[in-house]
């Protein structure tokens, strides 16, 4: 897993540290089994709070091909998937397909019915 924040130190980017919802995302992760250094390998990176940096530092993500690369903000966001079609991307913001970083849901798709005579 790749985590990159645009100003949080990577240090900070922890179960204890960086703020609300990145303690409960890993947390979550915890109750779910997955626990750094045991069951998940996580790489963080951050871009010095320099908007100038975001692509250098995705495609230096995207380069190592990480599982999975969490994330947030729309700028963030947009700037990934750009640089991936690939990499799946768990972002934290409030409403994605508004901001117009996330994928609209395909609709459900019907079955015919079918008439036996």
């Amino acid at each position: 897993m790749a985590m990159f924040h645009p100003a949080i130190p990577p240090a900070l980017l922890t179960e204890t540290g960086g703020g609300s919802a990145w303690r409960a995302f890993f947390g979550e992760l915890r109750r779910l089994g997955y626990v750094e250094g045991r069951s998940l390998i996580i790489e963080r990176y951050w871009a010095e709070g320099r908007h100038d940096r975001y692509a250098e530092v995705a495609r230096e993500i995207v380069t190592r091909n990480p599982d999975v690369i969490v994330t947030g903000t729309n700028p963030v966001i947009t700037v990934f998937k750009a640089a991936t079609t690939t990499i799946p991307i768990v972002a934290f913001m409030l409403d994605p397909l508004q901001a117009g970083t996330g994928d609209q849901p395909a609709p459900a798709r019907r079955q015919p019915h079918r008439h036996h005579a």
